[in-house]
């Protein structure tokens, strides 16, 4: 299994995740895997999970919980290490953004894992290869992966989001993960639109 973590806002999915999307189905397709999909605390999912199908995803799990509304980083990275543990994922990937480098290296720390943050190219086997985007881009390097389960972050444009040629209706499954307090700490509880258009000075 190929997990990737779905940034999205409202109910549409966010460029970086659809390019990370379909960076992913290529990788699972060439590595005879399965791509599935992962929605944190979206609450109703179904334009969402509709967008996604467009975009050859076979397979979403949905992890809701009762205190979880919006994003709260280091719950969505509990969550992940708690299906790390029941699903046995060979890759976890997230799109190479603010939010999803931020949660994948929480996920790191807490699953005793390296992250390879801004990946252009993915080359699983033994060893397990990747290429980097370092130094705004200006450098690439090569490296070699290890650990049970590989997190990474897919860089921003280093493919476009692609359609599939025959979109599928995915298949859901939902998925209840424990939350301490503690991981509850850090989350958006409510966002308040600028009441002045533009740029203050």
């Amino acid at each position: 299994m190929i997990l990737g973590l779905i940034e999205y806002e409202e109910e549409m999915v966010t460029e970086a995740s659809l390019q990370m999307v379909t960076f992913g189905v290529n990788v699972a397709k060439t590595s005879e895997d399965e791509f599935v999909a992962l929605l944190i605390g979206a609450g109703k999912t179904a334009a969402l999970t509709e967008m996604l199908g467009k975009y050859g995803v076979a397979r979403v799990i949905e992890a809701n919980h009762e205190k979880l509304s919006d994003y709260a980083p280091v719950a969505w990275a509990s969550i992940i290490s708690q299906l790390i543990k029941e699903n046995s994922p060979q890759i976890v990937m997230g799109p190479g953004s603010d939010l999803g480098n931020e949660v994948m290296a929480h996920l790191g720390a807490m699953a005793d894992l390296p992250m390879a943050a801004n990946c252009s190219a993915v080359t699983p086997g033994d060893p397990f290869r990747i290429t980097r985007l370092r130094w705004g881009s200006s450098l690439l390097e090569e490296a070699v992966q290890t650990g049970d389960c590989k997190l990474m972050t897919i860089a921003p444009y280093v493919v476009e989001a692609e359609e599939a040629s025959a979109p599928v209706a995915p298949s859901v499954q939902t998925f209840e993960p424990t939350l301490t307090e503690k991981d509850l700490l850090v989350r958006v509880i409510r966002r308040e639109a600028d009441e002045v258009e533009g740029i203050t000075l």
